[in-house]
Parts: structure tokens; C-alpha cells; sequence
């Protein structure tokens, strides 16, 4: 990052598997090339998996139906690993291919914890999540307290980019002053009042996202899992809102 620049240093996407990662790195790269920063890739060993593992008897069933397939602490390891090999070659093609540069890691431990230590001053970090591919799906950015700016010329410069549309959740108070803001920075924006917790996560899992930007302390850390939950779609945070 240059002196007195606010451009991340780097948009670190982060994923406990290949699917995840895979569902959000388009948007990864276009943030990365908008903001000229290094593109991370972070595939994390979730240890709440690895402790489900180790239970007796303990099975997956494939979401398309398929048979159980019996769990253990091994398996999920060679998972994982094979996961990092495919996760890594896929970001090293899209990083080249778009003339970005790039890293990638493996870490074991939770998710949201372990992206903010990833994290320094001024990265923007990306949650992978696959979810059902909802074609008209959204930008969607949440705001906190006040209003975002950085984050607000983020998503609608991505919405725009992508061709969609974007929604934005604020606080009755503030839905003018967002209106004000996309208009200024040229982009037409629905906004959806949103004044507490509860209200935010009904409306956020009726969006239908495909990508979920949060605001400067919009969301407080311990609430970050089911906002993630009620998103289903890949969640942008800054540094810092991880932990």
C-alpha cells in the first residue's frame, strides 16, 4: 500500500473447500484488479470439522444424494489436501491471467478468527461460500452506524462490472443519504431498511446475493457466523470485523 493511499494491500479470499473458494474467485479477481492489489488465497483446515470427524461413526451425504461416506480425522485431512493442491493451481491460472500477483497458504483453525489474523491494515477479505446459483442474484452491501463510503463505491463499481443490480441494507435513517451516494457514484441502488439485528438477517437470507459487502462495523464479530449463514452467498469484510 503507498503512503497515504486506502488501497488494499491485498484481497485475501479465503475457504474451507475448493467449492467455496471456487463460488466467489471471479469476484476476487475483479476486486483485486480494480484495487492493483496481491490476490491471497487461503484455504483453512476448519477445526470444527475435524473435531465432528472424530466422532464415532460420524458420516457425509453428498448434497446431490449419494451415498454416506464415513468421516475420520484422515479423511478430512487428505480432503483438505487435495482441496489445497486444486485451490491453489486454479488461483495461480486466474492470478496470471490476469497479470495479479499472488500467494496462497493452508491454515488450520476457525474460519472467521484465523482470515482476521490473515488480514492487515487495509485488505479486503473474502469468505468463499457456494450456495445455489441464483442468476439474478444482487451486489448486496450492509452498512453499519454510518454510512460507508469505501464500501459502497466497492459494491456498485462491482455491480456494475458484473451487470447487476444493487441492493443496499441501512438503517431507516440512512437509506436518503445511500440513495445520495450510489447516485453520485452512477448507480441505481435498492434500499432496504434494516434497523436491527434480527430485521437484517430476515431480509439479507430473502436477497438472494451473490456477493455480500459489509460495511465498517456493520456487523459485530460474534454475529458474523449467522450473518454469513443468512447471506448464502461469498461475504466481503474489511480487515479487523474477521475476528
Amino acid at each position: 500500500m503507498s503512503p497515504g493511499s486506502d488501497t488494499p494491500a491485498r484481497v485475501i479470499l479465503g475457504a474451507t473447500s475448493f467449492a467455496d473458494a471456487e463460488a466467489a474467485m471471479g469476484f476476487a479477481i475483479a476486486l483485486a484488479r480494480r484495487l492493483n492489489g496481491e490476490l491471497m488465497g487461503l484455504l483453512i483446515e476448519e477445526e470444527t470439522f475435524l473435531a465432528c470427524s472424530s466422532g464415532r461413526g460420524t458420516q457425509a451425504v453428498m448434497a446431490s444424494g449419494g451415498a454416506a461416506t464415513t468421516l475420520s480425522p484422515a479423511a478430512m485431512r487428505a480432503a483438505y489436501r487435495r482441496d489445497a493442491r486444486v485451490f491453489r493451481k486454479r488461483l495461480e491460472e486466474a492470478a496470471l491471467g490476469s497479470a495479479l500477483r499472488w500467494s496462497f497458504a493452508t491454515r488450520q483453525g476457525r474460519a472467521p478468527l484465523l482470515l482476521s489474523q490473515a488480514a492487515q491494515g487495509g485488505d479486503l477479505v473474502i469468505l468463499g461460500y457456494r450456495a445455489p446459483k441464483f442468476t439474478a442474484g444482487h451486489v448486496v452491501a450492509v452498512m453499519g452506524a454510518v454510512l460507508d463510503a469505501d464500501t459502497l463505491a466497492r459494491a456498485a463499481h462491482l455491480a456494475r462490472e458484473s451487470g447487476r443490480g444493487l441492493s443496499v441494507l441501512a438503517r431507516g435513517d440512512m437509506c436518503e443519504a445511500v440513495v445520495t451516494a450510489a447516485l453520485r457514484l452512477g448507480t441505481p441502488v435498492r434500499v432496504i431498511a434494516a434497523d436491527d439485528q434480527a430485521t437484517l438477517l430476515h431480509r439479507l437470507n430473502r436477497l438472494h446475493a451473490a456477493i455480500v459487502f459489509l460495511g465498517g462495523e456493520s456487523v459485530p464479530p460474534a454475529a458474523l457466523p449467522v450473518v454469513i449463514e443468512a447471506a448464502r452467498a461469498p461475504v466481503v469484510l474489511p480487515a479487523g470485523t474477521a475476528g
